[in-house]
């Protein structure tokens, strides 16, 4: 994230104008603080990504999901590479192929006269705004694609 990046952030609190007070590495927000115009309020950064999350606010169903996904985030990893090639029998890597092998994109078709989304299932798109397929073996440049659309969409229901 760079310092012009920020100019399209707002504070979460009052909806304000932030800005960046900080260290950069090259041209990206490193470590410091967003403060806002409006509120004053200051919203940390380190390693490059700013917390814009209220603590205090985060309660119930949000706040039991919250500790439950931190205690078992640093398990994926293990998981992934370990437990389930041993309940399923394969590797994560044959895995991984044999899901990509599935995946192809060039055997998607026209129905009623559109392409279908990459993330649609049963006619029904999964994510809005997602670029459509016009060829095949693109599947790395809708991969980034995606990405942005959901930075970009994350970050639109985090400000709304």
């Amino acid at each position: 994230m760079t310092p012009q990046d920020v100019a399209r952030l707002a504070c979460p609190a009052c909806r304000g104008p932030l800005d960046f007070d900080g260290t950069l590495a090259g041209e990206h927000i490193e470590r410091g603080r967003l403060r806002c115009a409006g509120c004053g309020r200051p919203w940390p950064v380190s390693d490059g990504f700013p917390d814009l999350v209220d603590e205090a606010q985060v309660r119930g169903l949000d706040w039991v999901m919250r500790f439950v996904y931190d205690r078992i985030a640093p398990l994926h990893d293990p998981a992934t590479y370990v437990l389930l090639p041993l309940l399923q029998g394969s590797s994560e890597a044959s895995t991984r192929e044999g899901s990509m092998r599935r995946l192809r994109l060039g055997d998607l078709t026209v129905v009623d006269g559109r392409r279908p989304s990459v993330l649609e299932v049963n006619s029904m798109p999964a994510w809005a705004g997602v670029q459509k397929v016009t060829q095949p073996n693109i599947a790395a440049t809708l991969a980034a694609d995606l990405i942005a659309a959901l930075d970009r969409n994350s970050m639109q229901q985090a400000l709304s």
